[in-house]
């Protein structure tokens, strides 16, 4: 990877300083404290919209566990079909990522999205209870390339 961006190690203690505030509140999120979670992809955070029907909700996640790297980019490019049902290579401020998930339900509002920050790092943005594709995966756009902002030292 010609940019890499090894900061994303040092927030796996503090996932959820990744995202500004100030875009989870133009995104509509109203919890003002995320609420933090250790999945299976490392430490993550989450926001949950209550005021809408199906309560849309936002997750980020940083893929460095113990301070390993997870395999990057190429790692989830290879667990197409097995760990995921479809892997569709995209690029996010000029770095590497995947929409990645066991099944396309971005026509139903989830979207799932990883990026590869180094050769061995992925941080991954879940966008869930939106109206479409159009709506879930530009939410998660928007705030894939804020982490990636956060990352190289901007706000």
């Amino acid at each position: 990877m010609s940019n890499p961006l090894p900061a994303l190690a040092s927030y796996s203690d503090k996932p959820c300083e990744l995202v500004p505030p100030s875009l989870i509140s133009q995104l509509g999120y109203s919890d003002p404290e995320p609420s933090a979670a250790h999945g299976p992809l490392g430490p993550g955070c989450g926001w949950i919209d209550v005021r809408t029907a199906h309560g849309k909700n936002l997750n980020v996640a940083v893929g460095v566990i113990d301070g390993k790297g997870d395999g990057g980019i190429a790692r989830v490019q290879s667990l197409n079909g097995s760990l995921y049902g479809f892997v569709e290579p995209t690029e996010i401020s000029g770095y590497p990522a995947a929409y990645a998930d066991t099944t396309d339900r971005r026509g139903q509002g989830k979207c799932a999205l990883v990026v590869g920050v180094t050769d061995d790092s992925t941080f991954s943005v879940d966008t869930d209870g939106y109206s479409g594709q159009q709506d879930s995966c530009a939410a998660a756009e928007q705030v894939a390339a804020a982490v990636i902002t956060t990352l190289q030292g901007g706000s």
